[in-house]
C-alpha cells in the first residue's frame, strides 16, 4: 500500500493544479506575436437592485508587475474603468509574475443588462486593448443570424416581379430600379455578406469561382461570352436563379438558361 501524502504535499499538488488551470485559459503565443494584455472574467451577475458585480484577473504581458486598467461596457455603453489591483497569488504562481492583478467591482446600472464586455487596456502607447470576456446576463440570448445564403435568397424574393421601376440600366436599389449587377450588389450589401461593385465582370473577378456542383443558393451565376461575363444572377438552387432580367420582365425567378456560365461565392 502506498504511503498517504502529507497535508503539505497535498496542498502543493492542489496549488500546482490550480496554477495549471489558470494558465490553460490563455492560448499559447505564436513566435514573434505582439505582446497583448490578457485576463479572465470569472463571474458577472446583476442583482435585484440592478447593481452589477464582476470579478476576475488581468495583466499586461509587457509590464506584468504593473496594475492593468479595464474598460467595462454594458449594452454597448461604457460603464466604468476599474483597475485590476487586488492580490491574486494564484495568478502570480501560474504565470510566474509579481504584483496585484485581481479585480472585483460592483456598480449601479439603470436597467436590466443584456450584454457585458470587459477589455484590458495596454500600458504601452500604440498597443491594442484586449477583449477578455463577453457575458449575457439575465437570461438574454443574442438573436440567431441566418447563414449568408439564406439571407441573400430571403432578400432576393422581396423584389420578385418588381416593376415601375423594375429593370433599369445602371440601377442599384429598389427605388431607382435594378440592372443585373446592381441587383446582386444590393442583395449582398444589405444582407452584410459582401460589398460588390455593381459591374458584372468586376464581380466575377472579385469572388471565388467554384464548380457548378459546389454552388449553393445565394451564390452568383455569371453568363459568359469569350472569357468575359455579360450578365449575373443569384443562384437559387436546383438550376434556378433570381435575376434582374429585362425592362419587360423586371425581377424574375427562372431557370439558369445557358450552359456557358460560371459560379462564384464570397462566403464558402
Amino acid at each position: 500500500m502506498p504511503f498517504p501524502r502529507s497535508r503539505r504535499s497535498m496542498h502543493a499538488v492542489l496549488v500546482l493544479v490550480s496554477a495549471a488551470c489558470i494558465a490553460a485559459l490563455l492560448p499559447a503565443a505564436a513566435a514573434g506575436a505582439a505582446v497583448r494584455p490578457v485576463g479572465h472574467l470569472e463571474g458577472a451577475s446583476q442583482a435585484a437592485n440592478r447593481t452589477i458585480t464582476i470579478g476576475g484577473w488581468a495583466y499586461d504581458q509587457g509590464r506584468p508587475a504593473s496594475w492593468a486598467g479595464l474598460d467595462v461596457y454594458v449594452d454597448a455603453k461604457l460603464a466604468g474603468q476599474p483597475t485590476a489591483n487586488r492580490p491574486r497569488p494564484d495568478v502570480n504562481r501560474a504565470f510566474k509574475i509579481n504584483g496585484n492583478h485581481g479585480f472585483t467591482w460592483t456598480f449601479a446600472w439603470r436597467t436590466r443588462a443584456k450584454v457585458l464586455k470587459v477589455y484590458v487596456r495596454p500600458l504601452a502607447r500604440g498597443e491594442v486593448r484586449s477583449l477578455i470576456a463577453t457575458r449575457y446576463l439575465n437570461g438574454y440570448r443574442p438573436p440567431t443570424v441566418a447563414p449568408p445564403g439564406t439571407r441573400i435568397i430571403t432578400e432576393a424574393r422581396k423584389y420578385l416581379g418588381l416593376h415601375n421601376p423594375g429593370y433599369v440600366h445602371g440601377g442599384t436599389s429598389p427605388v431607382t430600379g435594378f440592372d443585373c449587377s446592381g441587383y446582386t450588389s444590393y442583395l449582398y450589401r444589405v444582407t452584410n455578406v459582401a460589398n460588390l461593385v455593381a459591374y458584372t465582370e468586376t464581380q466575377r473577378r472579385t469572388v471565388k469561382l467554384i464548380l457548378a456542383s459546389q454552388a449553393r443558393p445565394g451564390d452568383l451565376v455569371f453568363y459568359m461570352s469569350g472569357g468575359t461575363s455579360y450578365h449575373v444572377a443569384i443562384y437559387a438552387g436546383n438550376g434556378m436563379q433570381y435575376a434582374a432580367a429585362t425592362e419587360q420582365d423586371g425581377i424574375v425567378y427562372q431557370h439558369v438558361w445557358s450552359s456557358a456560365v460560371q459560379y462564384g461565392t464570397t462566403w464558402h
